[in-house]
């Protein structure tokens, strides 16, 4: 089990480990603590969050954490595509904080930050996510810049899914959507680690 400190330029710094099935409670009062999921609000018929990430984990999905005097402040989950350098961003959640939404300051960037590291050490450079497309959010930028490493990947909205419906692509109804229709309208969005993680292309082997 790895341990390790993620400090920002915040005077804020977080033990970020990956979490294992006994943290399922734990991330269960994360995700419990937050009244909405990207403005959108929670099915109330869904099973306890605890029940799904223990089954997420053991589907083929990793996770990490951010602690806080031992205390879970934020955790990112993702699923391994299997062959293809490849991962979906199932679900990043933190706490509230009581403020503006500080993502190095609620330990979201540092847990998101691990989970893409881990990828990029498995030679996996493309991550898949599906976010809400509400109109609250910034669409002039794709990724919010305060997420860390994930910024500095190029992303863009790759199709938008409409409340009810799936992708008109195979692959990502089964490798994002989990072949469930999207619960309210969603951007598909695909981002590539910058060309520095990549070899020259007139590199020789």
């Amino acid at each position: 089990m790895t341990t390790f400190s993620h400090e920002t330029n915040a005077p804020v710094s977080f033990e970020v480990r990956r979490l294992q099935l006994a943290d399922a409670q734990a991330v269960q009062d994360v995700y419990d603590s937050q009244p909405k999921l990207m403005l959108v609000e929670k099915r109330k018929d869904a099973p306890p969050y605890a029940d799904t990430f223990k089954s997420l984990l053991s589907s083929g999905c990793y996770a990490y954490g951010a602690f806080k005097s031992g205390i879970l402040c934020a955790f990112s989950v993702f699923f391994v595509w299997q062959g293809l350098p490849a991962t979906t961003l199932v679900l990043s959640c933190c706490r509230p904080t009581g403020g503006v939404y500080r993502p190095e300051k609620s330990g979201f960037a540092a847990a998101l930050d691990a989970a893409i590291f881990h990828a990029e050490q498995d030679s996996r450079y493309m991550i898949f996510a599906v976010r809400s497309a509400n109109k609250k959010w910034d669409h002039h930028t794709v990724v919010s810049p305060r997420v860390g490493r994930f910024y500095e990947y190029r992303s863009t909205v790759a199709e938008r899914i409409a409340a009810g419906s799936l992708s008109k692509f195979h692959a990502i109804n089964q490798m994002v959507l989990g072949s469930r229709p999207v619960s309210a309208d969603a951007v598909l969005i695909c981002a590539i680690a910058p060309w520095g993680n990549d070899a020259p292309l007139d590199a020789k082997p």
